[in-house]
C-alpha cells in the first residue's frame, strides 16, 4: 500500500509520464531486450526497445532506447 502511495505522489509530480515495461526478454549469454511504452503530453503513446548488456553481477550496463512506434492513439492496436 506505501509503495503505491508513493508511485502514485511521484506520477503526480512528474512533468513526464514514466516508461512502463510490457514485456522483457534475454538475448543471448549477456544481453535484456525490453518493451516499454510511454504517454505523451497528446494522449497518444510512444514505443520502445530498449537493449541492455549484462555484467557478472547481474545489472545492466550500457542500454540504449530505439523509438519503434510513435504517436499510437489508444485502442487503435487492438
Amino acid at each position: 500500500m506505501r509503495l503505491i502511495a508513493l508511485f502514485s505522489l511521484a506520477l503526480l509530480g512528474a512533468c513526464m509520464s514514466p516508461k512502463v515495461l510490457v514485456d522483457q526478454d534475454f538475448t543471448g549469454n549477456n544481453r535484456t531486450t525490453k518493451l516499454i511504452i510511454q504517454k505523451t503530453s497528446d494522449g497518444t503513446f510512444d514505443t520502445y526497445v530498449r537493449v541492455c548488456t549484462l555484467i557478472e553481477t547481474g545489472q545492466e550496463r550500457d542500454c540504449a532506447d530505439t523509438l519503434v512506434l510513435s504517436n499510437v492513439t489508444p485502442g487503435s492496436v487492438y
